[in-house]
């Protein structure tokens, strides 16, 4: 047997279950008002959504950033054409050296904006994946506690008990069903002057009060060691 309890509070919107019935893991069994939840997980989801938007190639941050990139590319393309055009002219003299000079200080400015841009481009990069775990983290975290207000079977069994009804409050750390599965254990009080005859493995048959003609056969599983003074008697399940 497990008890379900809850690890927030709100009113139950919907109770899935009564008892009797059979669940299976994940079943759902209560569901819980969250209004506030709801709104803290919508923002979650939007802020989400947007950090991946910006890691994507449709973002106008990198878009910009990629097209001035290939701008500057034509752009040291260009200028190294000329560059190699004026070193070629002043071995013979044909241009000035100060001609000279300019069309390598243009092509070295050049090469350095377009280094300038792809260092900024990586480093957009670096922060809009930052922002993308970080909005990740946070969805996941107000998922996990908007999880808390749908409550699931953690187990396959039976509903034993349910002690909440829809419609009413449940607060935090509340018990709302108790659930049961395996074999059926038989709670046995054995007097002190018997419990040296009974042994772990050991037959037994059981008369229930509601059938006593037909026992019922059980094998002792397990002995409590202490003596039950409320009972005056040892314990033992079978």
């Amino acid at each position: 047997e497990y008890i379900v309890a809850t690890k927030t509070e709100g009113f139950i919107l919907k109770s899935y279950v009564k008892e009797g019935d059979e669940v299976d893991v994940g079943d759902p069994l209560f569901q819980l008002s969250g209004d506030v939840q709801s709104a803290q997980l919508d923002n979650a989801l939007a802020q989400y959504n947007d950090a991946l938007f910006k890691v994507s190639s449709e973002s106008p941050q990198i878009k910009s950033l990629n097209t001035q990139i290939e701008q500057a590319k034509s752009q040291v393309d260009l200028d190294r054409k000329n560059y190699d055009r004026y070193s070629a002219l002043i071995k013979t003299n044909a241009v000035s050296k100060l001609e000279f000079e300019k069309s390598k200080l243009q092509y070295e400015a050049s090469i350095s904006e377009l280094q300038v841009l792809e260092k900024s481009l990586e480093d957009l990069f670096i922060s809009v994946q930052l922002n993308l775990e970080n909005a990740e983290s946070q969805l996941k975290i107000q998922q996990d506690y908007y999880g808390d207000y749908f409550i699931k079977s953690a187990k396959k069994g039976e509903v034993l008990n349910v002690f909440k009804e829809q419609g009413e409050l449940a607060k935090r750390g509340e018990s709302l069903a108790k659930i049961g599965s395996g074999t059926t254990i038989a709670k046995l009080f054995i007097a002190e002057e018997d419990i040296n005859h009974i042994k772990v493995g050991q037959k037994t048959k059981i008369a229930l009060n509601t059938d006593k003609e037909k026992p019922v056969n059980a094998v002792v599983s397990k002995i409590y060691p202490a003596f039950d003074v409320a009972e005056q008697s040892f314990i033992l399940e079978a």
